[in-house]
């Protein structure tokens, strides 16, 4: 549904009859005003509309319904935007792209023009022929609207706003006009901004500016000789590819806190990867390789490439400045990771051996990234054994040591890699190293009935029994989670979850870690059968059986028949009692409650495992219709969010 504006909300008011201004403007406009708490106004305006405001180079907020009113803007059409009726947003139509928005458009009618970015739109709409390359953005219109306007390829048409949304008029003639001038005027030296900012610039100079038909920005950009890459553009010559690298370059050392010789060295590392990752992304390419094979030709690029391995390769002796590459070239995913292990399987050719080690590890991780666990790990093993310092080695080998249930190894190698007492892999492992038996002596022949003496059977290697180790196998799923590729979606979660604290960021942030984030995700977002089809070849026999078991299973709600010293409930959605132990929520319990979560074997018997949550009774039926609907786990979250009930456990 259209997003409803409230023409009458104070900052709209005061944006609509004075122009673009600057917060500190409208701050002080609200309270001459006798606006009460005005920034608190003001915040609540900005989480409100994304759009229709927009935002001037210099910073200023301006009100786009005000501002464009009537405005025109012309495209030329070519012969596949008249096949598909559809018209490229940039750059001519950038300015106006936001009244076409699903979210915003002001017409009810679903065959009004609207934008898309998703190609997804494009083809369920039957529009195939309209390919819009990377920077993908269209208009699309009403079958027929084009043919109906008798516009040729080569024509220029017009794309009006107005209250109603967005209309689409043939051109036959363009005024004259100072548009590239006032444009111009609005960009700083070296300072480029998005087409749409400085054309509301100078329309905010002179309103009189697209009342009529003028060429299409991308000309008059052209003719005022200002630099266009894109979506943005700059004043005089400017190169974009520079500017683009020196950005990066910037977020890079802002975000890891990197010196500017260590972000050059990433970043230039970074380019390279970029180069493999479009190789493997290209599908005339049969071989990734074939292409660095045949550069290998190109004297230039080949010393390019060589040049960057051997001098900024060498920096990866920094584990820190290798974790950056890693967390950088594998955000994209699986593509990445895989463009990762190309190339960390040239750079030791090219490095010192202060950087082998590190080098390596690259290429474990991106074996790891990849899903290939036994291969990644027998690769960390062999690191160790060349350099029994690497502290990423250490520390991934010790996330592989919990997962095959050896405690005490893990937590060897974490001192060895000089891992903090509060860091949460250590501070999980003190957890289930089991102690040694008191009712044996050391001499004694061991409990399991080898023959041995108990020192050399079992003594300090006992284990925790498969009910005591299930919090940890949950762990060890979550753990995979958080270091595989699934970052996207528990941001989406958690933003969703977070949604009803506003701007309350203490309670923001107690919501993002809420249990139903990481559960949702295991199991609603499949993270669990992940962890089982890549790294259950690594856990104990017991705990992958348990984890077979754990994964079938469905969330479901329970009605609390009784609490006694086990738990009697009814699961509604399949209609059968079950009996579940205590567990950690038993003491919370009552009768009569109702719940939502997953009744797992956990030993002999079921228990609660994961997020647990309280349903009002008024809720159960819808949660219940919601669940059979598998629900992704956004929806999950949303559904949670909306009675924002917190999880028990």
């Amino acid at each position: 549904m259209p997003q409803p504006v409230d023409v009458t909300h104070p900052v709209v008011k005061l944006l609509t009859e004075h122009g673009p201004l600057s917060d500190e403007d409208i701050v002080q406009k609200l309270e001459a005003a006798g606006v009460a708490d005005p920034e608190r106004v003001l915040d609540e305006f900005s989480s409100a509309y994304d759009a229709p405001r927009g935002f001037l180079p210099d910073e200023r907020t301006v009100w786009l319904p005000a501002l464009l009113a009537g405005k025109v803007f012309t495209h030329r059409v070519n012969a596949s935007e008249i096949a598909d009726d559809v018209l490229a947003v940039t750059p001519d139509l950038e300015p106006v792209a936001w009244s076409g928005s699903p979210n915003l458009a002001a017409s009810a009618d679903p065959l009004a023009p609207r934008v898309t970015h998703n190609r997804d739109d494009l083809i369920e709409a039957g529009r195939i022929t309209y390919d819009g390359g990377d920077q993908f953005g269209v208009l699309i219109l009403p079958v027929g609207t084009l043919h109906t306007l008798g516009v040729s390829e080569g024509d220029l048409v017009g794309v009006r706003a107005t209250v109603d949304g967005l209309t689409v008029e043939k051109v036959d003639a363009v005024a004259e006009s100072n548009a590239g001038a006032l444009m111009a005027a609005a960009l700083e030296p070296d300072d480029p901004h998005e087409v749409e900012s400085v054309t509301w610039a100078a329309c905010s100079q002179d309103p009189t500016l697209f009342t009529e038909p003028l060429a299409p920005l991308s000309d008059i950009i052209d003719a005022a000789g200002m630099t266009r890459d894109e979506h943005l553009v700059a004043s005089g010559e400017f190169d974009f590819g520079a500017w683009r690298f020196d950005s990066e370059l910037r977020a890079l050392a802002d975000e890891y806190e990197l010196s500017a010789d260590d972000a050059l060295a990433v970043s230039s590392l970074l380019l390279v990867h970029s180069s493999l990752q479009r190789a493997l992304e290209d599908p005339d390419l049969d071989d990734a390789g074939a292409e660095f094979e045949t550069d290998d030709d190109d004297t230039e690029t080949a010393e390019v490439f060589t040049g960057a391995y051997t001098e900024f390769g060498a920096k990866l002796a920094d584990p820190v400045l290798a974790e950056v590459l890693f967390r950088e070239a594998t955000a994209s995913g699986r593509i990445g990771a895989a463009a990762l292990g190309m190339l960390a399987d040239t750079l030791p050719q090219y490095v010192p051996r202060a950087a082998q080690a590190n080098c390596r590890w690259l290429g474990a991780a991106a074996l790891e990234r990849l899903g290939d666990a036994e291969e990644a790990e027998r690769e960390l093993l062999a690191i160790e054994t060349m350099d029994p310092n690497c502290t990423l080695a250490l520390f991934d080998l010790a996330r592989f040591a919990s997962d095959r249930g050896q405690a005490e190894r893990g937590l060897s190698l974490l001192r060895r890699a000089g891992a903090d007492p509060d860091d949460y892999l250590v501070q999980l492992l003190q957890g289930y190293v089991a102690a040694p038996r008191s009712d044996i002596g050391r001499n004694d022949a061991c409990w399991c009935g080898s023959g041995r003496k108990y020192k050399k059977c079992h003594l300090g290697r006992e284990e925790k029994s498969l009910p005591e180790r299930s919090d940890w196998l949950y762990a060890k799923a979550a753990q995979h989670v958080l270091t595989a590729d699934w970052e996207e979606l528990l941001a989406a979660v958690r933003l969703i979850r977070a949604l009803p604290a506003g701007h309350d960021e203490e309670l923001a942030e107690k919501l993002r870690s809420d249990p139903l984030v990481m559960d949702s995700v295991l199991v609603e977002g499949g993270g669990f059968a992940e962890f089982l089809e890549q790294r259950g070849v690594l856990l104990p026999d017991d705990e992958r059986e348990l984890l077979e078991a754990w994964v079938d299973e469905e969330r479901t709600v329970f009605a609390v028949d009784s609490v006694d010293d086990d738990v009697a409930v009814i699961d509604l959605r399949r209609k059968v009692a079950l009996e579940l132990g205590r567990g950690s929520v038993g003491a919370q319990l009552r009768v009569g409650q109702f719940l939502c979560g997953r009744a797992l074997p956990v030993g002999d018997g079921l228990e609660l495992v994961g997020a647990v949550i309280e349903v009002q009774p008024h809720h159960v039926d819808e949660l219940i219709e919601l669940l059979d609907s598998e629900p992704s786990p956004v929806e999950l979250a949303a559904f949670f969010t909306r009675p924002m009930v917190p999880p028990i456990v």
